[in-house]
């Protein structure tokens, strides 16, 4: 079962989305997810039009963040002769909705698809290969796409989810916390280590407060899940899956300590809080945390927030500075009859519907033309938070190594990671769990 630290990624889109200028949400700001909808959600279209283009749209935007991208499809809908019904699914229902509605020959025409999970719907051919697409059309510019990020929803020299936008992730941190202590703020100097002093530990130890014997300010959040974890193996050289990715590597010594040092930081160091206590309103956005490494999908929740905060880079490890890659977009559903329709909505995500979501700090543009116009994801409310440190962070993110199996692998990994946060298991005896369930799962689909 998973518990409130086995948080997806899109949990916290909502999050994030979720408080964009909703004051009552802003505890919401911690790790963990924003109520979702009770079931799938269809927007509902209006009455068709004789002779307009039918188009049904799925996505796992929910809450604000759907309110969003609606307002980006409808810039879309505005200007062409199409009705588009979009279909809301909560995440953890998401590709299980899909996969039954491929089954049935049924999907919709625009499926939302992220990065981890592209390689499983190319492979199960539900989505179709864009290249001919994109080589038929004379305004498509692949150039000026950041091509680590368009790499990333390529599979066997095909192109099959077309990336709107993408988000790298670094350090938020607390200034009037870091004032009140007397201490200089995070930089590029800073480092971390699984072992040994570090100024990322020594300043978590200094930021954490304590009134007879309750912990009443904490130094950091601890984020259990692969966005954090993948770059901070990489960190110390190691890797989730070996070259050929047909065996699992989690269980190696240096990924051991990383994942031992993520759990110690809770219930050893007692700097970072339990899921209970953040439960019990020790979440970033309280004030009470001073640091919380995240992805920038954070930033537009925190714009309202009541102290003064900032971006700084990741503390390098022994081996390295790295961040992950997360990203999505839309792929084609191969048995659409609206392929042309389809088509021009994927590519206005790319250009005027993500300057729609980049505006907020929500995601960095796709197309690097776009993220780079001034006053868009670098604009007056963003800047004075640093957010310049996620475009930055393109320089040395990457994605993990992934497999058509990753849906099921990450269900494995989150439900022993969390036994691991918890105190229940040590790192060593999580991974040791782990490892022959994922090693299984690769000789299946190999």
């Amino acid at each position: 079962m998973q518990t409130k630290h086995t948080v997806s990624r899109r949990a916290f889109l909502k999050v994030g989305a979720g408080m964009l200028g909703a004051a009552g949400l802003a505890a919401c700001a911690a790790p963990r997810p924003a109520p979702a909808p009770s079931g799938s959600e269809s927007a509902a279209p209006q009455a068709p039009t004789a002779g307009k283009t039918k188009l049904r749209l799925m996505t796992w935007s929910g809450g604000e963040e759907l309110e969003l991208h609606k307002k980006a499809f409808a810039a879309f809908t505005d200007k062409n002769d199409i009705d588009l019904e979009v279909t809301a699914v909560p995440f953890a229902e998401y590709y299980t909705k899909l996969q039954t509605e491929a089954a049935g020959g049924a999907a919709a025409d625009l499926i939302n698809i992220g990065e981890a999970y592209t390689v499983r719907w190319a492979a199960s051919k539900v989505v179709l290969d864009m290249n001919p697409l994109i080589q038929s059309d004379p305004t498509f510019d692949k150039e000026d796409f950041w091509p680590n990020v368009l790499e990333n929803f390529s599979w066997q020299g095909g192109m099959y989810v077309l990336p709107k936008d993408y988000v790298t992730w670094a350090l938020f941190y607390n200034k009037t916390l870091f004032d009140e202590a007397g201490l200089s703020y995070p930089d590029e100097t800073w480092d971390w280590s699984p072992e040994g002093a570090n100024k990322y530990l020594e300043a978590a130890q200094q930021l954490t407060k304590r009134e007879g014997g309750r912990v009443t300010q904490y130094g950091t959040m601890v984020a259990p899940y692969w966005g954090y974890w993948v770059p901070r193996i990489k960190d110390v050289g190691g890797r989730y899956l070996d070259e050929s990715r047909t065996k699992c590597l989690l269980n190696e010594p240096q990924n051991v300590q990383v994942f031992q040092w993520m759990a110690d930081l809770i219930n050893k160091e007692k700097v970072a809080p339990t899921a209970e206590a953040e439960g019990a309103g020790f979440g970033f956005n309280s004030g009470k945390v001073a640091m919380m490494p995240q992805g920038s999908y954070m930033a537009p929740g925190l714009l309202e927030a009541q102290f003064d905060w900032a971006v700084a880079p990741h503390p390098q490890g022994p081996k390295g500075r790295n961040s992950i890659m997360y990203s999505s977009g839309y792929g084609i559903y191969a048995q659409t009859k609206a392929q042309e329709a389809a088509w021009k909505l994927a590519v206005h995500m790319t250009r005027e519907g993500s300057e729609i979501l980049a505006v907020t700090g929500f995601s960095i543009p796709s197309r690097q033309s776009i993220a780079n116009k001034p006053g868009l994801y670098l604009n007056e409310k963003t800047i004075p938070h640093n957010v310049q440190v996620f475009m930055d962070a393109s320089k040395y993110m990457s994605l993990h190594e992934i497999t058509p199996t990753w849906t099921q692998e990450e269900q494995i990994i989150n439900a022993e990671v969390s036994l691991m946060v918890n105190g229940e298991k040590t790192a060593q005896e999580a991974l040791d769990a782990i490892v022959p369930q994922i090693d299984a799962l690769l000789a299946k689909s190999s």
